[in-house]
């Protein structure tokens, strides 16, 4: 009966997760062995390049600015429930309520938001209207002004057409490193991994403590650590 005592009241405390801690990569006091800069910048750049959709999708041409600039809706996918199959159906021969729901996809052209899109050659034979199709456009961040007289929103966010040219990993080491110097930061999630001193890399804290998770490492056996990267 004792031991059970001991073993509830330490219950709580083995449950205590540890919160995950965040480790500070200095690339200015990097040394001469640059391998971890290059996981680091990778990192970075996997980061970045994952806020980016480059799935090719269609622009419906609101109102074309020159051969190269255009004022764009996107067409995007959505998905719909499709409709259960009627009561009349189910009524036929006294059966019960036919099978039916589900959801499919269905690309339609998200008029809710205007943007203005660079492309990467010029379209002279695409009018207001009509489709520019295929076309793999990233954000910039930059905003665009419009004339008021258009009806649509006086500042839209800037897309452009991405070539394979610039499907290189951005940003390059160049941009990296300036970015960095300007004062900006970037925090890699869970980007270290060690292995669970608590449990020794088990996942659980043994016979002794009846084979309880761990609560260091939540059962997997590794650490993990963020990382905050600057100048």
């Amino acid at each position: 009966m004792k031991t059970i005592i001991l073993t509830l009241l330490a219950a709580p405390a083995l449950l205590m997760a540890q919160a995950r801690p965040t480790i500070t990569f200095s690339v200015s006091a990097t040394g001469a062995d640059k391998t971890e800069l290059r996981r680091v910048l990778e990192a970075v750049q996997e980061l970045e390049g994952g806020k980016n959709d480059k799935t090719a999708a269609d622009f419906e041409v609101i109102q074309r600015i020159d051969l190269r600039n255009f004022l764009v809706y996107k067409k995007v996918w959505k998905e719909r429930r499709a409709p259960v199959i009627g009561d009349s159906l189910s009524r036929i021969g006294g059966g019960g309520g036919v099978a039916g729901g589900g959801t499919y996809r269905v690309a339609e052209v998200d008029r809710s938001k205007v943007f203005w899109l660079i492309t990467s050659r010029d379209h002279d034979n695409v009018a207001d209207g009509e489709f520019l199709v295929g076309i793999i456009a990233i954000e910039t961040g930059k905003t665009r002004e419009t004339e008021e007289a258009t009806g649509y929103p006086s500042t839209v966010r800037e897309l452009k057409e991405k070539t394979d040219e610039a499907i290189a990993l951005t940003p390059s080491q160049e941009e990296f490193v300036a970015a960095l110097k300007s004062g900006k930061t970037w925090t890699l999630n869970n980007f270290t991994k060690t292995q669970c001193s608590r449990c020794n890399g088990k996942g659980n804290l043994g016979v002794l403590h009846e084979n309880l998770r761990c609560p260091s490492c939540q059962g997997v056996g590794s650490l993990f650590s963020d990382c905050l990267v600057k100048w």
